[in-house]
């Protein structure tokens, strides 16, 4: 279809009147949207502050006890404090805002955030020959991280009693409560590590760590992460001409994962006061019995240079399996709870990465280097938690979800889909033009994992001056996208009011019909598909292409009324421009001028800078929600932001 429609009219409406005015209006016809806001209105009155003051730091002393022994002793901070604003003006389409979730038109929230992580380092290191061959090296230690992070959330009732007054005591309602949550996380471990290596040919390293986390049951709290790497250059022994370099490795290594804050124990929660404090069971149950995740990995790796270095790889192979995750698990409602802290299953990821380097042009002033990576992943979901077969992970409007299965990839999308033929083309309604959907939202219509990710960079040096870009690409993996289910539904994207193949609006009404034939100024659309005749058991007799036009003179002849969640799942690859990068090296001789400056770098970056080509329609494919086990899901997707930096690198 073939849209029509300038959304430099929103600018132009917005600009003349600056109120929240679109072409989605309620019966009013007032010009009040129902669904959206005014994207101008929205960048303009919605808008959010946020402020942060930080402070990063460290000290250390080393201390040499002999020739081979020193003692070193460092700690470090990182404490910050961060504010936040959210706004919504007067005028704005309802929607849930402030502390309780309520819906209301217009409101405003702050958030103060105070953070603050102490680290503290003291280790042995040890670096000791024995005879002329081996070498020893090695770390003994202790250290302790201290992590507290406290919350304090603040917001208006009932919306603003004066419009553009940004101010908690500006509420139309009675203050509630604000929320406040601060958190207090330590872990304390004792670590050790040893490489010895023979002839520089040789290495055996091994590492041992042992943690003890708050976040964990006394009895459970004590956590292990052993690693033990073996390589062998073998270029020290079999030297031709075109081998500069040449490596075989093997790797194994357990790591271990504390549990988050406040999942240990129940609590009650501060509900909305009425007359007096409210207080309530969380809808979570805590699991006092937390044991540490667990994961162990098994990697063989090679790496190889060529002529001087010219060309080379490295190429690696690897399994992991990832034991005793801890997520919620979904608790029947006659419980009293909804989910459930527990330590689920076992997980296994495999796959390969490969990295090329080459050198295609080295003269006296210039370099060209190229950088090739590539890395394929496979993951299955071995086992769950008890008799469980699939954890639901992630639930989404629209009847979607997000799931663990056993046999399958971890984080399968499963929704409604179309219904097919026999030779797999979709079957639509021959009444409504619309095709027909599964009963159930229990087909798997997608899978969030990609099939492959790489990148290729490339880094250009001339005498004084280096130029570099990067490019990156993801093939594959899907993502379910709310934002076209209700967009398309409610009008608000283009192809809403698009032309159709007769040359008229999409929005135009029906004129005719498929059996005596449809008049050229129809509107109205046409869905891929077939109809069908079936028999007295549903078995199906005859299939036709479909020709009956979908009703579109309403908001119902598109998005989630007229399509499965199947139709709203899109290809989540992307090629990106991620990264240029300009620098510019002083030379020295200008330097020697200014008898204390040694070294001058000016360089100019730019990030996120071009989306070479995507499939997701109106947003960045990376813009959607990813947190924790939760992705494949976009939803309110803000525009990218191309970021700009500059440089200077001193040394005295």
């Amino acid at each position: 279809m073939e849209t029509n429609v300038d959304y430099k009219d929103l600018k132009t409406i917005y600009d003349l009147t600056q109120r929240n005015i679109s072409w989605n209006y309620g019966p009013s016809l007032s010009g009040a949207p129902i669904y959206w806001d005014n994207p101008y209105f929205t960048r303009y009155q919605n808008y959010e502050n946020d402020g942060r003051t930080r402070f990063i730091g460290n000290m250390s002393l080393n201390y040499k006890l002999t020739s081979w022994l020193d003692a070193f002793g460092r700690i470090s901070a990182d404490t910050y404090s961060e504010y936040q604003e959210e706004r919504r003006a007067k005028g704005s389409v309802p929607t849930t805002f402030g502390i309780d979730g309520a819906t209301q038109e217009s409101g405003y929230l702050r958030r103060d955030i105070t953070f603050s992580e102490y680290n503290y380092d003291l280790m042995l290191n040890i670096n000791k020959n024995f005879g002329p061959n081996f070498n020893l090296k090695g770390i003994l230690g202790a250290t302790q991280r201290t992590t507290n992070n406290a919350t304090y959330t603040s917001a208006t009732n009932g919306g603003l009693a004066v419009p553009g007054v940004y101010s908690i005591q500006n509420s139309l309602g009675r203050l509630l409560f604000p929320t406040e949550v601060n958190s207090r996380i330590g872990v304390r471990g004792l670590y050790a590590s040893a490489s010895l290596a023979y002839k520089n040919m040789l290495y055996l390293d091994a590492t041992f760590r042992q943690d003890y986390a708050s976040t964990l049951p006394v009895k459970n709290s004590k956590y292990y992460y052993p690693s033990v790497t073996g390589a062998f250059i073998f270029s020290q022994v079999v030297k031709p001409d075109w081998l500069s370099f040449g490596k075989v490795r093997l790797n194994y290594a357990q790591v271990g994962n504390l549990a988050g804050y406040d999942q240990l124990f129940d609590r009650y929660v501060v509900g909305a006061p009425f007359n007096q404090a409210l207080y309530l069971l969380s809808n979570t149950k805590k699991n006092p019995d937390l044991k540490p995740e667990s994961t162990v990995s098994l990697e063989a790796g090679l790496e190889m240079r060529f002529l001087n270095d010219r060309v080379g790889f490295d190429l690696a192979v690897y399994k992991t399996n990832s034991k005793d995750q801890i997520m919620p698990v979904t608790l029947s409602q006659t419980t009293g709870y909804n989910f459930r802290y527990v330590n689920s299953g076992e997980i296994e990821n495999k796959g390969i990465e490969l990295s090329v380097n080459l050198v295609p042009i080295q003269t006296r002033s210039f370099r060209w280097d190229v950088n090739v990576n590539f890395s394929k992943n496979i993951n299955k979901v071995l086992s769950l938690y008890g008799d469980i077969t699939n954890l639901q992970q992630g639930s989404f409007q629209g009847n979607v979800t997000l799931n663990a299965e056993i046999g399958q990839s971890n984080g399968i999308l499963k929704g409604t889909d179309y219904t097919y033929d026999g030779n797999g083309n979709k079957i639509i309604s021959a009444s409504t033009g619309k095709p027909i959907k599964t009963t159930t939202a229990t087909s798997v219509i997608g899978n969030v994992n990609p099939d492959w990710t790489g990148g290729i960079n490339n880094s250009f040096s001339y005498k004084n001056v280096s130029l570099s870009f990067l490019i990156d690409v993801q093939k594959g993996g899907d993502i379910y996208s709310l934002d076209m289910y209700y967009g398309l539904s409610s009008g608000l994207y283009a192809e809403t009011a698009a032309l159709n193949d007769l040359g008229n609006s999409v929005r135009d009404p029906l004129i005719g019909n498929a059996t005596a034939g449809y008049d050229p100024k129809s509107g109205g659309y046409i869905i891929e598909g077939v109809n069908v005749v079936r028999d007295a058991n549903g078995n199906i007799t005859s299939s036709t292409p479909n020709k009956t036009r979908v009703k579109a003179t309403n908001y119902a002849g598109f998005g989630y009324a007229a399509e499965p969640a199947k139709a709203f799942v899109y290809d989540a690859g992307y090629v990106k421009l991620r990264e240029v990068s300009l620098s510019y090296t002083v030379p020295a001789s200008f330097l020697a001028k200014t008898n204390f400056i040694k070294g001058l770098v000016l360089s100019a970056v730019g990030s996120n800078l071009w989306i070479i080509a995507k499939n997701l329609p109106y947003a960045d494919p990376e813009s959607g929600l990813a947190a924790g086990n939760i992705q494949g899901y976009s939803i309110g997707s803000l525009p990218g932001t191309r970021d700009f930096g500059f440089n200077v690198k001193l040394n005295f």
